[in-house]
């Protein structure tokens, strides 16, 4: 099927399940998405996919999600919308994310129609950036 939205999305996640997960549900929904296992070489990956999209775990080893999106905004600048994916919440953690760069934050696991609507949004992101 080809992506009814035009949207890439890249999903880094070090738990394969999630990673391969959140692709299906990505994919199935029209979206065209990608895996990163691997927190370190997820800018590099974006770098070659240009995702309109990053959901990101924010706990990972080697490298945090709060690092990747670090790196990624400063790689991307505003035109990627970044999502946090966690299983902790609360006002620290908000504050983690956002001085990060995360534009969104989702705890797991996350509402799924307001996560396909957050990720839907981000063509027109893009745009704007422009």
């Amino acid at each position: 099927m080809s992506p009814r939205t035009g949207v890439r999305v890249l999903c880094v996640d070090d738990h394969p399940d999630v990673a391969h997960t959140l692709v299906i549900l990505f994919n199935l929904s029209g979206f065209e998405a990608r895996e990163c296992l691997d927190s370190s070489s997820a800018v590099a990956v974006a770098r070659e996919f240009r995702p309109h999209a990053c959901v990101v775990d924010v706990n990972m080893p080697v490298m945090d999600g709060c690092e990747v999106a670090r790196r990624l905004r400063e790689e991307f600048g505003p035109a990627v919308l970044l999502i946090a994916l966690s299983a902790m919440h609360g006002d620290e953690h908000e504050r983690r994310v956002v001085a990060a760069g995360f534009d969104l934050s989702f705890t797991k696991p996350p509402n799924l129609t307001r996560l396909l609507e957050a990720v839907a949004s981000a063509e027109g992101r893009q745009k704007n950036a422009s």
